[in-house]
């Protein structure tokens, strides 16, 4: 299996970059917290569904295809959803999909 990704390095980058540079296949557990639902406030940027320059990015479409193309079969993806903290306690959901 090649791959483009030197180990035990970290990459500052869209995990869309990252993960074109990954065979199919590759990948045995991914565990992600995205930005999404105006939750969370970013350097005061604008959330936006394209890349654009006034905000952040985050193509869920694009990235859920490519987490299901690297994802090992039976492999997990842990998506956290719907966290929160309400009156100092944090709550977090966790949704499991097995490739």
């Amino acid at each position: 299996m090649q791959t483009n990704l030197e180990l035990n390095k970290i990459y500052n980058e869209s995990c869309l970059d990252t993960m074109a540079g990954m065979p199919g296949n590759f990948i045995d557990l991914t565990i992600t917290s995205p930005p999404y639902d105006d939750l969370r406030t970013y350097n005061n940027l604008v959330k936006s569904n394209s890349s654009k320059e006034d905000g952040y990015s985050f193509p869920f479409e694009k990235i859920a295809t490519e987490l299901f193309r690297v994802t090992k079969e039976g492999g997990v993806v842990v998506w956290v959803v719907g966290d929160s903290t309400i009156a100092g306690n944090t709550h977090i959901l966790f949704a499991p999909a097995v490739c």
